[in-house]
């Protein structure tokens, strides 16, 4: 009887893995899943948002699981990330060409999955303010049982986790249309002294501070026998509604020791955002805005606030004042 029972129970087992055989030859061994949304943003503006892999940790779902994950960017076209988080997902990710401005193809590997590719194809509106953009993903399972088990529900269990990218992708790319118009790069700048002076004042008095300071800089710079070097320039710092801390200067050629309220500022060498900013004075808001926006894909350096220069020595007199100012925005690698 026991021996019967033995048989049976062998019987069983093989019969269920000819069944699981079988089953995964039926199955497909290529998953595919495409999700597309609308944007109201340029397709130049949209194609940034995929082409700057800093901005993925605001929209890319397999960076989502977990905030305190690691990102390395090997290349501007190549990351991974690792977890040690409950939902840890470690994966690499890679763009691998493109064709033109309407198609940018990638590769995708997480939790050891065979790799996945795909692309992203931009389709302007007739008026070229809005974007059509079809996310697609392929997987080629081969004969591994629980891959072709996964390429078979790739659409349920991937296409979620897509559509709140493309959510996410939106609201990222319709606020950055937004200040489309100021150019920003990222550059690195060596380490600068500064000579400056600062004071307290409110709104209506920033202008007339601004220039006294500056002049009261001036003249300390030629008294101290030390060398302007570039614009000048300087920081805002909000207190209150109408009450603001003004820092301004000018850069200098070497350390000095600060003497009669002259002080000595030190910018270290890092990596900087800079915005091209030309309008009037008022505009230049938009351009904080810019880079802050553009800054939240890397993780900002509390140490030095952001601060401007003005090109050619042209101080704005007044909020409609024509300028041409560069904005920095000190930021830090995540």
């Amino acid at each position: 009887m026991g021996q019967k029972l033995v048989r049976y129970f062998i019987f069983f087992v093989c019969s269920l893995v000819i069944l699981f055989i079988l089953v995964t030859l039926i199955l497909p061994s290529t998953g595919r899943v495409m999700k597309e949304t609308y944007i109201q943003a340029s397709p130049k503006v949209v194609l940034d948002q995929l082409t700057t892999l800093h901005h993925y940790a605001l929209w890319y779902p397999w960076l989502q699981f977990d905030p305190a994950q690691k990102v390395t960017y090997q290349t501007d076209k190549r990351m991974s990330w690792r977890s040690e988080g409950k939902r840890a997902v470690d994966g690499t990710y890679a763009l691998t060409g493109s064709g033109g401005d309407s198609a940018l193809r990638f590769q995708l590997s997480y939790d050891d999955t065979p790799p996945i590719t795909g692309a992203y194809i931009l389709r302007a509106s007739e008026d070229g303010h809005g974007t059509t953009v079809i996310w697609y993903m392929n997987m080629r399972a081969g004969w591994t049982p629980w891959w072709r088990f996964y390429a078979a529900m790739m659409n349920k269990l991937t296409g979620p986790m897509m559509e709140t990218g493309l959510t996410n992708l939106k609201i990222l790319s319709e606020q950055a249309d937004v200040f489309s118009n100021i150019p920003i790069k990222e550059t690195s700048i060596s380490r600068k002294y500064v000579a400056t002076l600062a004071d307290t004042v409110t709104r209506g008095l920033i202008y007339a501070t601004l220039n006294k300071l500056l002049g009261e800089v001036n003249a300390y710079i030629d008294q101290q026998d030390l060398s302007a070097v570039g614009d000048p320039m300087a920081q805002f710092q909000e207190l209150s509604d109408h009450l603001y801390r003004v820092n301004a200067g000018f850069y200098v050629s070497r350390p000095f020791t600060s003497d009669n309220g002259v002080q000595l500022m030190v910018i270290p060498s890092g990596t900087v955002l800079m915005a091209d900013y030309q309008g009037s004075y008022a505009g230049v808001q938009d351009a904080y805005q810019a880079l802050s926006h553009f800054a939240d894909g890397f993780t900002k350096t509390a140490s030095v606030y952001p601060w401007e220069t003005y090109l050619d020595g042209n101080i704005p007199q007044g909020d409609s004042s024509y300028c041409h100012i560069k904005v920095y925005y000190p930021v830090s690698r995540k």
